[in-house]
């Protein structure tokens, strides 16, 4: 198990890693809109990016082996022991499930919707995916918080906690 000092370093590392992919991803799409292209197919995109997501969490599911970066493989060797089996395994089979959900509504979405306005009425904001990444940032900040503070006792119902505070953010969200 690692030190509460080595955990705090590699949670940083995870931050910083997770927030530079978050405005690589904004910058990205700010720049595809700008340039006026079709976003039926971003969102197609986007659809396959949560596709290769879900597939390389159904492999750490399956398989247990840890997947990315050295850092977090690390923090997710971390969590697995601070979980505990059972728990690291409903996270992993949530996580996947929740990635495909997503991928075949996002699909069935972009055959759906009709874009051709949203084009026309697209106007850069700075405030068009704050609030996205604000509601990601915050998530993952009150995840590791529960997960770094509580024994693996308190964690025996993790899964199920965190399932409901997603549902009621979802629900907030939507009003």
């Amino acid at each position: 198990m690692l030190s509460g000092e080595e955990v705090k370093k590699l949670r940083w590392k995870q931050w910083l890693i997770m927030n530079v992919g978050i405005a690589v991803l904004l910058i990205g799409m700010e720049f595809y809109f700008r340039q006026g292209l079709s976003p039926r197919m971003m969102l197609f995109i986007i659809v396959l990016l949560l596709l290769t997501l879900a597939c390389i969490q159904f492999y750490q599911w399956k398989t247990g082996k840890a997947v990315g970066l050295k850092t977090t493989r690390s923090i997710q060797k971390y969590e697995r022991e601070k979980l505990g089996e059972k728990q690291w395994n409903r996270q992993m089979k949530i996580g996947f499930i929740t990635l495909f959900v997503l991928s075949v509504l996002f699909m069935i979405f972009g055959f759906a919707f009709d874009f051709s306005s949203l084009i026309n009425n697209y106007e850069s904001s700075p405030f068009n995916f704050v609030g996205a990444a604000v509601g990601v940032i915050i998530g993952f900040l009150l995840r590791i918080r529960k997960i770094d503070r509580s024994n693996k006792e308190d964690l025996q119902t993790f899964s199920r906690d965190m399932a409901i505070r997603s549902r009621e953010g979802q629900r907030f969200s939507w009003c």
